[in-house]
């Protein structure tokens, strides 16, 4: 009897993930199926757990190469065995829902005009662990003009009909690697694509899987494939620009399917390698050093050092070695995290033999790590900055510098401060301009050049960790573990306690709206009130606690001077209030709060 699809397996010394895999097939709710796997030569047990699972189940038939041909070819004769007229693909190392084939197959059978349906998948680790959830496009349209550039569907995921691939040639023999690409844009051609947007497969990264173990080799096929199919603009292009190009459009592909951390990932190290060439053959055997520069890092924490870090651990998986240069009053905290190396400069009472000593740190630190870094990454503008700035042009290292505030290190505003012309001089000496907002973008081309060499990368917030509580019940629990009172409105605010953040003024309207809520309301204040650092205001708090005192809602104010679980304070507060002052007008600021407060709470 024909089965309704036929899933096909391709392994080279899968030894470690083919169970898993294999298992996950054999689960599915789709039952009539049969599995094929061709065996390509492997070495390790493979061959003896596939052969378990044939003497088990009678769904699954074996074939076994004389010789390694790769995944292409080995999938090019497994179809040919297959006697259902729906084809699935399925990898090796990766997993597939209980309810895939069964979705895709009745998809199809629906729709007689589409040849391929893939699905939404979920990127996993070695051990399972989701890291991104990723979304594609489903409109055929739309997948057709992504095939341009990228390729908008997982092959691992997709069910097609045989007789449309038989049309196309299935997949093509002549390179070794990402003869998905050309398959699937040969399919576009002719017939219908789409993606099931649900997240029925689960694609797994690890060190020893080919878009990983592979990528030197993968990056030289697709820029073959794109030459032979006429998708590059100059076929004279370098490969350097090539993988800036491509990972630059990825980063679009990426942050129209609204995935903010995986367009980051790949803006930025496009923007490396934009401004780093080098020849592909080397780079597996050169790791880029990447000099960091920022005023505080983990475990100090500022908004900066928090960015820096999260940057850095999203990059981490890369060929890339990082070094921290930062700023430091606490002299017992630690230069190893992991495999970078932090450089804390110790500062003083900041008189003119500190600053000279400071100086001097930051020099022979940075002369120190010349010979290991290609690039030095300015987390904002100081006079610290300069220095840095300096040494990068004199040992000829490129820079990126980010411009992390409106109104403070934006060409503009470093042009009104005090030596504005000499920071005006060195800042316009990076390489790369990183811009935070829009407005920041276009006060950048306005005063300086038009953005050539700036890249708008907004901040966002991963909506993962930093969510509302589900429910009244989580959001009391929390309270209760936090020792935070349970029927009471919570206003939240988080930052240093710094004139420019000013909870001050967020007290003021507090003041003018407690009185008109229908249940007590407390104001919670997380972050410094005190420390050595130029941006706290020591005498804020004070201010603050001793005027509650003399109102009697001193209870109601309370402050947490540093947390590691900022996500648990928004979870259980029922308003977040950020009162900066940064280009805005203090009366202005101090209205709409009281007016917005007042609207939610009465």
């Amino acid at each position: 009897m024909v089965p309704k699809v036929t899933v096909i397996m391709a392994v080279y010394n899968g030894e470690n993930y083919l169970r898993e895999s294999v298992q996950s097939i054999l689960d599915q709710t789709l039952r009539d199926l049969e599995l094929i796997i061709v065996d390509d030569n492997s070495s390790d047990r493979t061959p003896d757990i596939i052969n378990e699972y044939k003497e088990i189940d009678p769904r699954v038939s074996v074939l076994r190469n004389d010789k390694n041909l790769g995944p292409y070819r080995s999938s090019n004769k497994g179809i040919d065995m297959a006697r259902a007229s729906y084809i699935a693909r399925q990898d090796a190392d990766d997993i597939s829902m209980p309810g895939r084939l069964n979705k895709q197959f009745n998809f199809l059978e629906q729709n007689k005009d589409y040849a391929c349906a893939g699905s939404f998948y979920n990127l996993v680790d070695s051990d399972g662990n989701t890291k991104y959830k990723i979304n594609l496009p489903i409109v055929d349209g739309e997948i057709r003009r992504w095939l341009k550039s990228v390729n908008p569907i997982c092959h691992g995921s997709i069910m097609f009909r045989k007789d449309c691939a038989r049309r196309v040639g299935f997949y093509p023999e002549l390179y070794r690697y990402s003869q998905d690409y050309v398959f699937l844009y040969n399919l576009s051609k002719i017939f219908k694509l789409t993606n099931i947007p649900e997240f029925l497969y689960k694609l797994r990264s690890h060190p020893r899987s080919t878009s990983t173990f592979k990528k030197v080799e993968q990056w030289k096929a697709v820029f073959m494939i794109k030459k032979d199919l006429g998708l590059l603009e100059s076929k004279d292009i370098s490969f350097s620009k090539f993988i800036s190009d491509e990972l630059f459009r990825y980063g679009v592909f990426y942050y129209n399917m609204k995935m903010k951390k995986m367009a980051l990932n790949s803006l930025l190290v496009g923007a490396f390698y934009k401004m780093l060439p080098f020849n592909i053959d080397l780079q597996k055997e050169k790791q880029l050093g990447i000099c960091m520069v920022v005023g505080s890092y983990y475990p100090e924490i500022s908004g900066s050092g928090l960015q820096c870090k999260t940057l850095i651990d999203s990059l981490q998986s890369k060929n890339l070695r990082f070094y921290i240069i930062t700023t430091t009053r606490d002299s017992l905290l630690s230069n190893k995290d992991s495999d970078r190396l932090i450089f804390r400069i110790k500062l003083g009472r900041m008189n003119l033999l500190d600053k000279f000593k400071g100086t001097m740190d930051i020099f022979f630190t940075f002369l120190k790590l010349r010979k290991n870094i290609d690039m030095v990454h300015l987390h904002g503008f100081s006079r610290k900055t300069i220095l840095i700035i300096l040494l990068a042009k004199l040992f000829r290292k490129k820079i990126i510098q980010k411009m992390t505030s409106l109104g403070e290190d934006d060409p503009l505003s470093l042009n009104l401060k005090s030596f504005g012309k000499l920071n005006r001089f060195f800042f316009l000496k990076a390489d790369l301009f990183i811009s935070i907002n829009p407005k920041m973008s276009e006060w950048f081309s306005d005063t300086v050049f038009p953005g050539n060499r700036l890249l708008t990368i907004p901040n966002g917030v991963d909506t993962d960790r930093f969510c509302p509580a589900k429910d009244l019940s989580e959001k009391m629990v929390l309270r209760e573990k936090l020792n935070l009172p349970q029927d009471v409105y919570i206003i939240l605010f988080v930052g240093f306690f710094s004139k420019e953040k000013a909870p001050d003024i967020l007290f003021e309207a507090y003041k003018t709206i407690r009185q008109k809520a229908d249940k007590d309301v407390y104001l919670l204040f997380v972050g410094s009130t005190r420390g050595d650092y130029f941006e706290i205001d020591n005498s804020l708090a004070n201010i603050i606690k001793e005027e509650a005192k003399n109102l009697d809602v001193e209870k109601n104010i309370i402050f947490v001077e540093k947390t590691l679980e900022i996500e648990e304070y928004y979870r259980v507060s029922d308003i977040f209030v950020l009162p900066s002052l940064r280009v805005c007008l203090t009366r202005c600021l101090k209205l709409c709060l009281q007016v917005y407060l007042a609207f939610l709470l009465i």
